[in-house]
């Protein structure tokens, strides 16, 4: 999976194209959990304006949303090929599995769709 393809990338310092990877993942399990619903010509800003109305914890939301703008810079503008924005992003991968597990499979709301309360 994506995360394998990361790993592999990484270990050859490619970590601009691991952090991509790893990118990918995240989309996938948000997907996956019906956080997010996303076609493939959806730009970035989409993404965000999903994330941040989503039922994800705001830490997480914050962190998502910084780390696909890092990833979108460095892919089209900087290409930096740094260590940390891979490991950011599998920080934020593991800590969004563990959200998703800790509530239950299912989808989460978006914020603009909850009951008020």
């Amino acid at each position: 999976g994506f995360l394998e393809q990361a790993e592999s990338l990484a270990r050859e310092e490619r970590f601009l194209e691991a952090a991509r990877r790893v990118e990918l993942g995240t989309l996938e399990l948000l997907l996956r959990r019906r956080v997010i619903a996303l076609s493939r010509s959806d730009p970035g800003r989409e993404l965000r304006e999903q994330v941040r109305g989503s039922a994800l914890p705001e830490a997480e939301r914050r962190s998502l949303i910084s780390l696909q703008r890092r990833l979108e810079a460095g892919l089209f503008r900087e290409h930096a090929a740094d260590r940390s924005r891979y490991e950011a992003w599998l920080d934020l991968h593991r800590r969004l599995e563990s959200v998703a597990t800790a509530s239950g499979a299912g989808r989460c709301v978006p914020r603009s769709q909850r009951p008020s309360s």
